[in-house]
């Protein structure tokens, strides 16, 4: 994993965007609370909106996507594109979160995000990391310029921050999963 101090500015903005408006809902942090996903999915469909884009998600309380949800968890479709923006969220185990991610990477989009929960254990995350980066090294059918945001919730606010973007077409060799610190706006910390 590297450390970034230059990420792409969209990267930058939706993941600060994410985790301060999930921090102003100041819900209680657990994995099986619905109201964290409830709130992803409210966020990235603004987003999504706002980029001109037709949003699918699956049934939340009090969100009104375009449709149910259709292939991810959510997608931000265009007419001319298809699908631009793919997303994911999950906060139960490792395995599911690595399951959920492998649905992202088989998705074509130039811009894909993975929300999800980590425990802040002794390795802090890194075993799911570790699994993508390893799994996105063997795939063979990357397509150049895609870009992943990865926002790692954790206990508290101990929210962490990861992008990659792809390279070149095909295999891309070995991944290494870039950390960034986000810019918080004052008070929402």
């Amino acid at each position: 994993m590297c450390i970034c101090a230059s990420v792409p500015i969209g990267c930058s903005e939706i993941a600060r965007r994410i985790v301060e408006f999930v921090r102003a809902k100041n819900l209680p942090y657990s994995e099986t609370n619905t109201k964290w996903k409830t709130a992803t999915y409210e966020i990235l469909g603004n987003i999504g909106r706002e980029l001109g884009f037709k949003v699918f998600h699956e049934p939340c309380p009090g969100l009104s996507p375009h449709g149910s949800e259709f292939l991810l968890d959510l997608i931000g479709d265009s007419n001319t594109g298809g699908v631009e923006l793919a997303a994911e969220c999950e906060f139960e185990s490792d395995s599911e979160v690595f399951y959920d991610f492998r649905k992202l990477v088989y998705v074509k989009a130039p811009f894909k995000v993975l929300i999800y929960a980590a425990a802040r254990t002794k390795d802090s995350g890194k075993g799911i990391r570790s699994e993508i980066e390893s799994y996105m090294a063997q795939y063979t059918r990357h397509v150049a310029g895609e870009q992943y945001l990865f926002v790692e919730f954790g206990a508290g606010s101990d929210h962490r921050c990861y992008w990659y973007v792809v390279p070149r077409n095909g295999s891309v060799g070995s991944v290494s999963l870039c950390q960034f610190q986000m810019k918080v706006a004052a008070g929402a910390a």
